[in-house]
């Protein structure tokens, strides 16, 4: 996944051409730019800057003119240092400007490029997009700003949902606009490739002048923000732009929208959240802030709900503040002690008498007036009335087959659900053999362990509020899809496509594989993924400028893989350690001692334990290029292959797992050399068990696990040999029931 909380720089065009001569469209974006969104949604990059042509370093002594975004980088950090610089000193400086703050510094004073060209020859909008992020970067009006600017760095420490922090802000100059950048450097997030979201903490930027609210990220047309819309739940930098003339005095509000990881490790607890705010020609302004916590809670129409208000105090503001609501539950009442409220004070707002109030969620607005100015935050309350109805799992089918390992199960939202209890078991009873449950408040749940292959389980889930618990629903059984030994990951890069090498020779091998395609990328299997696999083949093809074999979580991820036993790892790529060095995973887990790039290697000979006896095989790179690689084999791991131009493979048994790693490519093998050697590798890393009457799970032991199995499929019709068929018929009955009692605690170890 692509970083959220580093300073993400796309390039423009230099000055200079790749001749020297000078050239006008510097405002256009260069062909070599990256450009987003990132995979899971988020707009990147944040800016651009000058990349291409650019005077830089070269081989040896010389330099010359360089293209790419490694160019525009460093104009970015120079400009960082001089900021730093500028900033401090500033009257009143304290502590050097927090990462957040200097993104925040920059933004909003970035050059639109609207009107010139994309790195496609496209024409730009206004920022904020995935092109050019906010901008190109304006370094004279970051260090030598013509307004006045209101620098705010951690102001407040948010630490739960709905918490705010409030200023009051007027226009220095009122015939310039107004440019406001929030910042926040959020928790760590999932990174799995996009298919989970990167972003954690939600903060969101309010700026509310009189009765029109603006949102950040809501940018019009004309470069400057529009009113109304909906905050922006994705990105951690958030600007609104008041203009070409600002409205006058506004309040701005950062609002903890969702808080729910540790933001700030180390200081407080785990749920926090820090941030930064800059303010281009901004003048703070006396005034009161308004916040109620929590933002959202739940109820049974019998008992009563309490609120705190807070009324925060601006610059010495002093001002009574009347407080009022609307929008309470119907027939409810509301009241506050006290009212009014001084600022700095607070208030307990009741919502009470919900008898005769429909079920349902309320939004309760809050508003706070003086004499001068008035204010407004919400709320949510939910209200039940009786206990929910029961809900019904639609997904999965009840009876189902070729269930995924870790499938997701949803379920019809019964009346005045609040929450929901799941639990997943391996016997129609729950009770003892429950094995994963968890509590959600959204109808659908996705068990935190790897089910078992070929499996029967059983489901149920039911639903509850503050008023009690609905009933279970029915009982959904299912059986878990076989999992074939192999995991094929695809990581060229398509140009060739060469899957099918792999898939013909396994195919005709009778070995079953399921296959994730990289696209090139890091889009790798992570632990929970590899976990359903004994054997994982890893090839990489004639890939070429992309990210080849296992990036950093890949190897972390094939690491915990291997440690977690009797696993068997095959890599085949001439390009792995050319694009990665040789990482630490490469060493330890693959026992490459040393490496060189690029040798050619035009023929294999099998040697050592495992491999030794096969060949010498032709190496055929067509359509594929020959970048094959020497490999010498590290302490712990042995010779696998040699060819003509020095060692060409290696393979390690650790014990707890076997690995090869192959510095040619499989795909360059003629096909009954590629399955021959592909057979000894799974052969090696799973050597067939030896047979064993009886034993239904495959532990070589016959026991009460195997009389369970039977038991619990008694009377099904199974895949031959699966599940409690102990005998292969396919059906598991009698015949299966005596074998496990005729051959009961025989260890086949």
């Amino acid at each position: 996944d692509e970083a959220k909380n580093i300073f993400n720089i796309g390039s423009t065009k230099g000055q200079n051409s790749g001749s020297g001569s000078q050239i006008l469209d510097i405002d256009d974006l260069s062909a070599n730019t990256a450009h987003g969104p990132a995979r899971d949604g988020r707009t990147i990059p944040h800016m651009v800057a000058p990349g291409c042509y650019i005077d830089s370093t070269d081989t040896t002594s010389s330099y010359g003119l360089k293209c790419g975004t490694s160019m525009a980088s460093p104009h970015v950090s120079g400009a960082v240092a001089l900021f730093i610089e500028y900033y401090r000193g500033l009257p009143g400086f304290i502590a050097d400007p927090s990462p957040a703050l200097v993104k925040a510094a920059f933004l909003p004073v970035a050059r639109s490029l609207a009107g010139n060209l994309d790195a496609d020859g496209g024409v730009l909008g206004q920022p904020f997009d995935s092109k050019q992020g906010w901008g190109r970067m304006d370094l004279e009006a970051v260090v030598d700003p013509a307004d006045t600017v209101r620098y705010f760095d951690n102001p407040q420490i948010l630490n739960n949902t709905g918490e705010e922090w409030t200023v009051s802000v007027s226009p220095a100059d009122p015939g310039r606009p107004m440019r406001m950048m929030l910042v926040w450097t959020d928790a760590p997030g999932h990174g799995l490739g996009g298919s989970t979201p990167a972003w954690n903490n939600d903060l969101d930027l309010i700026v509310e002048a009189g009765a029109t609210t603006y949102y950040g990220n809501n940018i019009g047309g004309s470069g400057w923000s529009t009113a109304g819309g909906s905050p922006d739940a994705i990105n951690n930098t958030e600007g609104v732009f008041l203009g070409p003339t600002p409205p006058g005095a506004v309040t701005v509000r950062v609002r903890a929208a969702d808080i729910n990881s540790d933001g700030i490790p180390g200081v407080g607890d785990l749920t926090d959240q820090d941030f930064a705010f800059v303010c281009y020609n901004c003048a703070e302004e006396p005034g009161f802030g308004l916040a109620a916590t929590p933002s959202n809670q739940a109820t049974c129409f019998t008992t009563n709900v309490d609120y705190d208000i807070q009324v925060s105090s601006i610059l010495g503001f002093s001002e009574m503040v009347t407080l009022s609501a609307s929008g309470e539950p119907t027939g409810a009442t509301v009241s506050f002690s006290p009212n009014p409220v001084a600022p700095g004070g607070s208030s307990t707002m009741t919502v009470s008498n919900m008898f005769a109030s429909p079920p349902g969620t309320y939004a309760i607005n809050i508003n706070g007036s003086s004499i001068s100015l008035s204010r407004d935050t919400s709320v949510s309350l939910d209200v039940s009335t009786a206990p929910p109805g029961t809900p019904a799992i639609t997904s999965p089918a009840n009876g189902a087959t070729g269930v995924p390992l870790v499938p997701t199960f949803t379920w019809a939202v019964p009346s005045q659900a609040g929450s929901y209890e799941f639990e997943l078991a391996t016997s129609s009873s729950f009770g003892g053999s429950i094995i994963d449950s968890g509590t959600t408040s959204d109808p659908e749940f996705v068990p935190g362990i790897t089910l078992d292959s070929d499996t029967l389980y059983f489901a149920r889930v039911r639903a509850s509020n503050p008023c009690g618990d609905g009933g279970y629903s029915s009982v959904i059984s299912f059986r878990t899809r076989d999992v074939p030994a192999v995991l094929l990951v695809d990581d060229d890069d398509n140009s060739p496509n060469t899957r099918s090498y792999y898939t013909d020779a396994l195919d005709a091998l009778g070995i079953g594989y399921d296959v994730w395609d990289t696209n090139n990328t890091d889009n790798e299997p992570a632990i929970a993924d590899l976990n359903q696999y004994g054997v994982v083949i890893w090839f990489s093809g004639d890939e070429f400028g992309g990210a080849c074999g296992p990036g950093s979580a890949g190897e972390s991820a094939l690491a915990a893989w291997l440690d977690g036993g009797d696993r068997c790892l095959l890599i085949s790529s001439q390009d792995y350690l050319y694009d990665r060095g040789l990482t630490s995973f490469l060493s330890g887990y693959l026992g490459v001692a040393s490496y060189t790039s690029d040798v050619t290697q035009t023929t294999a000979t099998g040697s050592g334990s495992v491999y030794g006896g096969m060949g010498p095989y032709a190496l055929s790179y067509s359509p594929l290029s020959n970048w094959s690689d020497r490999v010498s084999p590290a302490a712990g791991a042995e010779l696998a292959f040699s060819g003509n131009a020095g060692d060409a493979a290696v393979n390690k048994d650790a014990g707890a797992y076997r690995t090869s790693f192959f510095g040619f490519p499989l795909e360059a093998l003629a096909l009954a050399d590629r399955m021959a050697v592909i057979d000894q590798a799974v052969s090696w890393c799973a050597p067939p068990p030896p047979n064993c009457p009886g034993d239904a799970n495959g532990d070589l032991m016959v026991d009460f696990d195997d009389l369970n199995e039977v038991l619990t499929d008694w009377g099904m019709t199974v895949p031959p040999g699966t599940g409690g068929d102990v005998t292969g018929n396919g059906t598991v009955d009698f015949d299966d029931l005596n074998t496990v009692l005729e051959n009961w605690a025989n260890n086949c170890n």
